[in-house]
């Protein structure tokens, strides 16, 4: 996680934090979550979570090393993951 906080005023772990499968799709069922699969657009194409959006992690770890601003709607947690 290091190097997603890179370059960001606040500490990386207050930025990201582990949740577990219940907690987020809890988050996402409330509409208070959005799933973001940091996989690679091919591995994406081929299979994701349903209502998962394609955020690959080369995009996050580019220069600016931010989001697309459609990917985490306001006051909604934007929640990563790759498997």
């Amino acid at each position: 996680m290091g190097a997603l906080g890179r370059g960001m005023t606040e500490p990386a772990s207050d930025r990201f934090s582990r949740l577990a499968v219940a907690e987020a799709l809890a988050l996402v069922a409330a509409g208070r979550g959005v799933l973001a699969d940091a996989r690679d657009r091919r591995l994406y194409d081929n299979a994701h979570a349903e209502g998962a959006l394609s955020l690959p992690l080369a995009e996050l770890e580019g220069p600016e090393g931010r989001a697309r601003a459609e990917a985490g709607a306001a006051g909604r947690v934007l929640i990563l993951y790759c498997a």
